[in-house]
């Protein structure tokens, strides 16, 4: 089921949720581009709707520092939560600034953030884009 909730006073742009079986969706539209995405296995939510675990979440995230002389970047992927992206998990080069889709591999442990991955997550962006264009068409009023 994929829904799309109005602005509020908090998010500009629209805000889609699709939830199945497996994964439960949450991306932002603003302007008719893509700009936050994150995917959460539904089982993973507590009570209050809140995400349990960022295991095996994937997120538009922001490149916020890159770090060569450990081939890594970190990468801000929720307020407050800055995640570590080995070179070697990357398909292309990334830089300071540029946003990345990328997924939780490991869980964040004490001060250390969670580690990240940004390969093979092309065809679930694919299948997202042609999932939220479908849902756009079917929430639009004329």
């Amino acid at each position: 089921m994929t829904e799309s909730l109005s602005e509020s006073a908090t998010l500009t742009g629209e805000l889609f949720v699709q939830t199945g079986l497996m994964h439960t969706r949450l991306a932002r539209v603003v302007d008719g581009r893509l700009v936050d995405l994150t995917i959460y296995p539904s089982s993973d939510f507590n009570e209050d709707g809140r995400a349990a675990s960022l295991m095996g979440g994937v997120f538009v995230g922001r490149v916020v520092r890159a770090v060569p002389g450990v081939d890594a970047v970190f990468v801000d992927i929720l307020p407050h939560v800055t995640g570590f992206l080995a070179t070697r998990h990357t398909e292309k080069p990334v830089h300071e600034g540029e946003r990345v889709l990328v997924k939780v591999i490991k869980e964040a442990r004490g001060d250390k953030g969670p580690q990240l991955t940004a390969r093979a997550l092309t065809a679930e962006w694919k299948t997202l884009q042609k999932s939220l264009n479908e849902a756009k068409a079917k929430t639009r009023v004329d």
